[in-house]
C-alpha cells in the first residue's frame, strides 16, 4: 500500500533500537510506561530484538512548547509488520512522551501544526486490513483525540497540514483512483468543528509521492509544493493558481523539498539542483547542490547563496522562517554538520545539530529553534550504547541535544 512506501522511506535512516515487548506497564508512567534511549538500548540488546523509531516533523505553539510526532516500527525496516505513532512534548526544559491514538497496528503521523501551547493536529494515514485512511489527530492541552476527515474512495493519506488557529488549518494528500493506477491530489479544510473537501483540477500526480509540504500564511491562502517536484501551486479561498518556480539554465532538474511562510510576501522554498556528471558511484543526494527560493506574492527569484553553501551542503530538506529576517535550513552536509542561517537579509552557513539525519527544523521565533529527525548509530549485540539523538534545541546560537523518552510495546500495543 501507499501508505507503508511512505511509512518505509521515512524510517529507512532510523538506527536506534527500542525496548523489546514488555508487560503490564502503566499508561503514562514516567518510569513504566517509557524508558530512555541508554536503557532501550541495553534492554534491545540483551534480547536481541530491534525497533526502529524516528521523530517526523515538530511544531511549537510558543517558544517553550513543542508538539513532535513520530512512527516506531518493529524490523525489518523494509517490510514492516507493526508501525505505531507516538507524540512528545517540550515545555521549554524537558521532553516528555505523550499517549496517542492508534486506530490500527499500522498507523503513521508524518507533519503537526501547533497555533498555541494547548492546540495542534498531526496528520497521516493508518491501515486496517487491505485498505488505508486518512487520520488527524488534536491535542487540546490535555489529551489526543481522532478527528474525522471526509471520508474518500481508496487508499488515502494525509502528508502535511498547515494551521493558523483552531479553526483555520489546511491539510494536503493523497488517494488512488478508483482503477488503482494513480494517485490523485487531496486537499481538506477543518474549521474548528469538521473537515470539508476543497476541490482540485490535479488528476494525477508523480509515482514517487503526493503533495509536498504547504505552508499557509494566512486563512484563505497556501503555498502547496506539488504536484510535482519542480512547481509551487497556490491556494488562494478555494482557486488553485499554478505557480512554477523558476526554470534553471541548461535545463537542469530541482527538487524542492521543504518551504515556509512569514508573510503573504515572503515564503521561502528550499530543496537541491541536479548536477549531472557527478560520480555515479556516489549516492543520488551526492549529485545535488542546495537550493533556495523567494516568493514575494507575486512570483519566485532564487536566492544567491554564499561560495561556503555550495562547498559544505548538497540539497536542503527543512526550512523555518519565524520571521521575514529570520530563517534556518537544514539538509545533507557534505562533511561536518552545517545549517543555511538568515539574518538580517542575509544568508550564512551555521553550525547545524550533528547528532541528527533527516532533520526537520522548526523555529517558534527568532534565536530558538527545535530539529528533530532520526539518530545516528545504532545498537547490535555487541554494543550497548545508543548514539544520537531525536530531539536537539538551538538556543543562544548553540545547539544542544536533548534527553527524549522512548515509546516501547507491550503486549502488542505501544505502552506509554
Amino acid at each position: 500500500m501507499k501508505l507503508r512506501s511512505l511509512l518505509v522511506s521515512a524510517i529507512l535512516m532510523a538506527t536506534v533500537a527500542v525496548a523489546p515487548p514488555v508487560v503490564g506497564t502503566a499508561a503514562g508512567s514516567t518510569r513504566a510506561g517509557h524508558t530512555t534511549a541508554a536503557a532501550a538500548a541495553q534492554q534491545a540488546s540483551a534480547n536481541g530484538t530491534q525497533y526502529l523509531w524516528n521523530l517526523s516533523d515538530v511544531s511549537c505553539g510558543t517558544a517553550d512548547s513543542c508538539e513532535a510526532v513520530g512512527t516506531v516500527t518493529k524490523e525489518p525496516a523494509l517490510d514492516p509488520g507493526i508501525n505505531f505513532s507516538f507524540a512528545e512534548h517540550w515545555n521549554g526544559q524537558r521532553w516528555r512522551l505523550q499517549r496517542i491514538v492508534n486506530p490500527s497496528d499500522e498507523t503513521f503521523l508524518g507533519s503537526i501544526s501547533c497555533w498555541s501551547d494547548s492546540g495542534c493536529i498531526a496528520v497521516g494515514g493508518y491501515e486496517r486490513g487491505s485498505a488505508s485512511y486518512l487520520l488527524a489527530e488534536r491535542w487540546d492541552g490535555r489529551a489526543w483525540s481522532l478527528l474525522k476527515p471526509v471520508p474518500v474512495a481508496g487508499a488515502s493519506s494525509f502528508g502535511a497540514i498547515s494551521c493558523q488557529s483552531a479553526w483555520q488549518c489546511t491539510a494536503s494528500g493523497e488517494r488512488l483512483n478508483a482503477a488503482e493506477t494513480e494517485w490523485i491530489p487531496l486537499t481538506e479544510r477543518w474549521n474548528g468543528y469538521r473537515w470539508t473537501s476543497v476541490a482540485t483540477p490535479y488528476k494525477s500526480i508523480n509515482p514517487s509521492g503526493g503533495w509536498g509540504p504547504l505552508a499557509c500564511p494566512t486563512a484563505g491562502e497556501c503555498l502547496v509544493l506539488g504536484p510535482n517536484v519542480e512547481a509551487v501551486v497556490r491556494l488562494v479561498d478555494s482557486s488553485w493558481l499554478s505557480r512554477p518556480a523558476p526554470s534553471l539554465p541548461h535545463g537542469r532538474t530541482i527538487k524542492l523539498e521543504d518551504i515556509s511562510c512569514a508573510a503573504t510576501s515572503f515564503c521561502i522554498a528550499v530543496g537541491g539542483v541536479y548536477i549531472p556528471g557527478r560520480n555515479v558511484k556516489l549516492p543520488m543526494y551526492h549529485h545535488f547542490l542546495p537550493l533556495v527560493e523567494r516568493w514575494n506574492g507575486r512570483s519566485w527569484s532564487r536566492i544567491k547563496l554564499p561560495s561556503s553553501a555550495y562547498k559544505r551542503l548538497l540539497d536542503l530538506e527543512s526550512v523555518s522562517c519565524p520571521s521575514t529576517t529570520y530563517c534556518v535550513a537544514t539538509g545533507w552536509p557534505k562533511h561536518g554538520s552545517r545549517s543555511l542561517v538568515l539574518t538580517a537579509g542575509a544568508w550564512q552557513t551555521a553550525p547545524a545539530p550533528s547528532s541528527i539525519t533527516g532533520v526537520v527544523v522548526f523555529c517558534p521565533v527568532a534565536g530558538i529553534c527545535v530539529a528533530t529527525g532520526d539518530a545516528r548509530g545504532g545498537v547490535t549485540r555487541k554494543s550497548s550504547s545508543a548514539r544520537g539523538s531525536l530531539v536537539s534545541v538551538l538556543t543562544h546560537g548553540r545547539w544542544r541535544r536533548m534527553r527524549t523518552p522512548l515509546p516501547r510495546f507491550s503486549t502488542g500495543l505501544l505502552a506509554q
